[in-house]
């Protein structure tokens, strides 16, 4: 009617039909859209988001066809074969998501918490655990005041062995921001780690794994932040 063309407006609506479409399993049609959106309007870096979770979605996929091979298998070595071919493609469309996340979280550092866990666990099931530290890093270098990618690094120090470091790391970052529940939550978990309570650690990482998936704190969290990106 007015003769108007809304190109970021446009590339959204490309994002949510490559959403349709990614959770049908049409993994390469939904790149397709995600990357038509940002041909659209290039600046919209919730691509990158989706982009990477293509390549994870498709990953499992593949790696749930090998599962089901390997269940399904009477010894021959030719089914054997064909899983661990699965499980050898599996891994290299899921390294495809790591640059695509990396670079999401790099130019939208407000929204790592979205992905930040996810990350971590895609780079430990590639064996890249020294890219972790880096990633984390580097993130941290650019991002000083964000809390979560400070807690994640906190936590990956804690995973590692080096206690003293993350202590010190978790407590920077809640110096920044006492009252974030993440921060706080991960700060007992290196606590408790520290005390030998590694039972109990393990249940506060359960805890932060559903606080993260939890609808009323991604809502939350989104309250904070830029309208098209809660659309």
């Amino acid at each position: 009617i007015k003769q108007n063309r809304n190109k970021k407006r446009l590339a959204l609506y490309k994002i949510q039909e490559g959403r349709i479409l990614l959770i049908n399993n049409k993994f390469e049609e939904s790149r397709n859209k995600f990357e038509e959106s940002l041909d659209l309007y290039p600046d919209l870096n919730i691509c990158y988001y989706f982009l990477g979770n293509s390549f994870a979605d498709e990953s499992n996929f593949i790696y749930d066809k090998a599962i089901e091979l390997e269940e399904k298998s009477d010894g021959s070595l030719d089914q054997s074969d064909k899983s661990q071919k699965l499980k050898l493609e599996a891994e290299q469309v899921l390294s495809q998501s790591i640059s695509m996340w990396s670079h999401f979280i790099e130019n939208m550092p407000q929204y790592a918490w979205m992905i930040l866990p996810t990350l971590k666990d895609a780079l430990q099931a590639l064996h890249r655990y020294d890219d972790i530290e880096k990633m984390l890093i580097n993130t941290k270098n650019k991002n000083q005041d964000n809390i979560d990618i400070l807690s994640h690094l906190a936590d990956f120090y804690a995973n590692k062995g080096d206690i003293d470091k993350a202590l010190i790391t978790i407590n920077k970052a809640l110096e920044k921001n006492n009252h974030s529940l993440i921060g706080r939550l991960k700060r007992l978990k290196i606590n408790l780690l520290k005390n030998k309570e590694n039972a109990i650690s393990v249940e506060i990482d359960k805890l932060i794994r559903a606080l993260l998936s939890d609808q009323r704190y991604i809502q939350y969290k989104q309250s904070y932040h830029d309208k098209d990106m809660k659309w």
